[in-house]
Protein backbone atom coordinates (compact mmCIF):
# COMPACT_ATOMS: atom_id res chain seq x y z
CA UNK A 1 0.00 0.00 0.00
CA UNK A 2 1.59 3.64 -1.06
CA UNK A 3 2.19 5.69 1.75
CA UNK A 4 -0.89 8.19 0.54
CA UNK A 5 -3.23 5.71 0.94
CA UNK A 6 -2.14 4.87 3.99
CA UNK A 7 -2.13 8.68 5.79
CA UNK A 8 -5.17 8.68 3.90
CA UNK A 9 -7.08 5.88 6.11
CA UNK A 10 -5.07 7.32 8.80
CA UNK A 11 -7.33 10.52 8.24
CA UNK A 12 -10.17 9.09 7.61
CA UNK A 13 -10.39 7.00 10.89
CA UNK A 14 -9.19 10.09 13.26
CA UNK A 15 -11.65 12.58 10.98
CA UNK A 16 -14.45 9.64 11.44
CA UNK A 17 -14.22 9.52 15.31
CA UNK A 18 -14.20 13.79 15.69
CA UNK A 19 -17.95 13.27 13.73
CA UNK A 20 -18.99 10.58 16.00
CA UNK A 21 -17.41 12.40 19.36
CA UNK A 22 -19.46 15.28 18.26
CA UNK A 23 -22.18 14.33 17.67
CA UNK A 24 -22.35 12.35 21.00
CA UNK A 25 -21.28 16.30 22.39
CA UNK A 26 -24.14 17.71 20.72
CA UNK A 27 -26.79 15.66 22.77
CA UNK A 28 -26.07 18.35 25.68
CA UNK A 29 -23.53 21.46 24.35
CA UNK A 30 -24.86 23.91 21.95
CA UNK A 31 -23.45 24.62 18.71
CA UNK A 32 -21.19 27.67 19.67
CA UNK A 33 -19.69 25.73 22.72
CA UNK A 34 -19.14 22.64 20.57
CA UNK A 35 -16.85 24.82 17.99
CA UNK A 36 -14.73 26.63 21.02
CA UNK A 37 -14.26 23.38 22.97
CA UNK A 38 -13.37 21.18 19.64
CA UNK A 39 -10.97 24.60 18.55
CA UNK A 40 -9.22 24.07 22.52
CA UNK A 41 -8.89 20.56 21.16
CA UNK A 42 -6.69 21.22 17.85
CA UNK A 43 -4.85 23.70 19.49
CA UNK A 44 -3.75 21.34 22.87
CA UNK A 45 -2.25 19.39 20.10
CA UNK A 46 0.03 22.65 19.09
CA UNK A 47 2.45 21.79 20.74
CA UNK A 48 3.18 18.65 19.27
CA UNK A 49 3.06 20.07 15.74
CA UNK A 50 5.16 22.99 16.93
CA UNK A 51 7.94 19.82 18.34
CA UNK A 52 7.72 17.95 14.88
CA UNK A 53 8.03 20.58 12.40
CA UNK A 54 9.08 24.56 13.40
CA UNK A 55 12.88 24.05 11.95
CA UNK A 56 11.27 23.29 8.91
CA UNK A 57 8.45 25.97 8.94
CA UNK A 58 9.32 29.25 6.89
CA UNK A 59 7.01 31.54 5.58
CA UNK A 60 7.23 34.01 2.78
CA UNK A 61 5.44 36.72 1.94
CA UNK A 62 5.74 36.74 -1.61
CA UNK A 63 4.77 32.96 -2.35
CA UNK A 64 1.11 32.89 -2.87
CA UNK A 65 0.98 29.00 -1.88
CA UNK A 66 1.26 30.55 1.80
CA UNK A 67 -1.45 32.39 1.36
CA UNK A 68 -3.42 29.69 0.22
CA UNK A 69 -2.90 27.48 3.20
CA UNK A 70 -3.90 30.32 4.93
CA UNK A 71 -7.20 30.35 3.35
CA UNK A 72 -7.80 26.84 3.24
CA UNK A 73 -7.47 26.37 7.00
CA UNK A 74 -10.03 29.39 7.06
CA UNK A 75 -12.17 27.73 4.27
CA UNK A 76 -12.09 24.65 6.97
CA UNK A 77 -12.64 26.28 9.75
CA UNK A 78 -15.74 28.09 8.52
CA UNK A 79 -17.14 24.78 7.07
CA UNK A 80 -16.47 23.61 11.00
CA UNK A 81 -18.90 26.34 11.82
CA UNK A 82 -21.80 25.18 9.59
CA UNK A 83 -20.80 21.26 10.81
CA UNK A 84 -21.31 22.22 14.14
CA UNK A 85 -24.78 23.52 13.12
CA UNK A 86 -25.66 20.58 11.17
CA UNK A 87 -24.95 17.87 13.69
CA UNK A 88 -26.07 19.68 16.24
CA UNK A 89 -29.86 19.04 14.16
CA UNK A 90 -29.18 16.10 12.18
CA UNK A 91 -28.90 12.33 12.16
CA UNK A 92 -24.65 12.12 12.53
CA UNK A 93 -25.18 9.11 9.91
CA UNK A 94 -26.38 11.84 7.42
CA UNK A 95 -25.22 14.98 8.53
CA UNK A 96 -20.94 13.40 8.54
CA UNK A 97 -21.96 11.61 5.39
CA UNK A 98 -23.13 14.34 3.56
CA UNK A 99 -20.12 16.70 4.50
CA UNK A 100 -17.81 13.72 3.70
CA UNK A 101 -18.94 14.44 0.00
CA UNK A 102 -16.32 17.25 0.05
CA UNK A 103 -13.64 15.73 -2.04
CA UNK A 104 -16.24 16.22 -4.92
CA UNK A 105 -15.77 19.82 -4.77
CA UNK A 106 -11.74 19.60 -4.70
CA UNK A 107 -12.02 17.33 -8.14
CA UNK A 108 -14.53 19.82 -9.68
CA UNK A 109 -12.10 23.03 -9.16
CA UNK A 110 -8.94 20.68 -9.46
CA UNK A 111 -10.46 19.80 -13.21
CA UNK A 112 -11.45 23.73 -13.46
CA UNK A 113 -8.28 25.46 -11.81
CA UNK A 114 -4.93 23.20 -11.59
CA UNK A 115 -5.85 21.10 -15.16
CA UNK A 116 -6.29 18.06 -13.49
CA UNK A 117 -8.24 15.46 -15.95
CA UNK A 118 -11.68 15.06 -15.50
CA UNK A 119 -11.76 11.30 -16.23
CA UNK A 120 -14.87 9.10 -16.75
CA UNK A 121 -14.22 7.43 -13.44
CA UNK A 122 -13.97 10.80 -11.91
CA UNK A 123 -17.52 11.57 -13.47
CA UNK A 124 -19.17 8.64 -12.35
CA UNK A 125 -17.59 9.36 -9.20
CA UNK A 126 -19.29 12.90 -8.82
CA UNK A 127 -22.61 11.18 -10.18
CA UNK A 128 -22.55 9.09 -7.67
CA UNK A 129 -21.87 11.67 -4.85
CA UNK A 130 -24.54 13.25 -6.15
CA UNK A 131 -27.04 10.40 -5.55
CA UNK A 132 -25.57 10.27 -1.95
CA UNK A 133 -26.68 13.96 -1.43
CA UNK A 134 -29.89 13.24 -2.93
CA UNK A 135 -30.75 9.98 -0.87
CA UNK A 136 -29.19 11.19 2.27
CA UNK A 137 -31.51 14.68 2.26
CA UNK A 138 -34.74 12.64 1.99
Amino acid sequence: MTTWVSYSIIALCFWGLWGFCEKVASRSVIPGNLIILSTLGSLSIFPIYLTLFAREFKFSWQNPDYYMSLAGGMAGAVGGVFFYFAISKGEASRVVTLTSLYPMISVILASLFLNEALTLQKIAGIACAMAAMVLLTQ
